[in-house]
C-alpha cells in the first residue's frame, strides 16, 4: 500500500470507530436508561404496594375488632364500612399472586367467623339475653391463626428480599415458606382443637 493510503486510513479509522461509537451510545443510550429506570419504578412500586397491602390487613384486623365489639359485645355503632379485605386480597392477587392461598385461608376464616358474631348477636337479641362468648374461641382461634400464619408468609418473604425483585422472585424459597404455613397452620389447628 502506498503512503497515501496508509495515512488516510490511520486518520479514518480512529474518525470511523468514534463515530461509530457515539452512533451507538445515542442509540442505545437512552434504551439503556429507559431500561434501568423501569426497574427502578418496578421495585419502588412492589414495594409501596407491599406496605399498603400489610396496611389494608391491618385495617382489616381493626375493622373485624370493631365488628367484634358490636356483635358480640353490643359495644359500639354497626361498622357501616366495608371491610377493607377485598381490597387486599385484590392487591395480593395483581402484585404478589404467591400468596393466593393464605389470603384465601384468611377469607374463609374471617367470613366464618364474621358468621358468627352475626349470628351470637341474632340469638342475643332473639332471647333478651345477656352478652354470651361461649363458642368465642372456636370461632375466632382459626381466623386469628389465619392471619397471623399470613402475616409470617408475609415477614419471611419480605426478610428474603424477594419483594424488591420482579419476575420470577429469584431468591426466595417459596416451597420452603409455604411449608412453614402448612406446619403453622397445623400447629394453630391443634392448639384450637385442645
Amino acid at each position: 500500500m502506498s503512503e497515501v493510503w496508509q495515512t488516510l486510513l490511520a486518520t479514518l479509522v480512529p474518525v470511523g470507530v468514534g463515530s461509530l461509537l457515539t452512533l451507538l451510545g445515542v442509540v442505545l443510550g437512552p434504551a439503556v436508561t429507559h431500561w434501568l429506570s423501569t426497574s427502578r419504578d418496578e421495585k419502588l412500586t412492589r414495594m409501596k404496594r407491599f406496605e399498603e397491602l400489610l396496611s389494608l390487613l391491618d385495617d382489616h384486623q381493626r375493622w373485624m375488632e370493631i365488628e367484634n365489639a358490636y356483635y358480640v359485645l353490643g359495644k359500639g355503632e354497626e361498622v357501616r364500612s366495608p371491610s377493607p379485605y377485598p381490597k387486599a386480597r385484590a392487591m395480593a392477587a395483581l402484585y404478589f399472586p404467591q400468596f393466593s392461598v393464605p389470603f384465601a385461608d384468611v377469607n374463609a376464616a374471617a367470613a366464618s367467623f364474621r358468621s358468627w358474631m352475626v349470628d351470637n348477636m341474632a340469638s342475643r337479641v332473639k332471647k333478651n339475653a345477656a352478652i354470651d362468648v361461649s363458642g368465642y374461641g372456636s370461632a375466632y382461634l382459626p381466623y386469628s391463626n389465619a392471619v397471623t400464619a399470613l402475616i409470617a408468609v408475609l415477614v419471611d418473604f419480605a426478610e428474603s428480599g424477594a419483594v424488591f425483585r420482579t419476575g420470577a422472585h429469584v431468591g426466595w424459597d417459596r416451597s420452603l415458606t409455604f411449608k412453614k404455613y402448612e406446619a403453622m397452620k397445623k400447629v394453630h389447628s391443634q392448639a384450637t382443637r385442645a
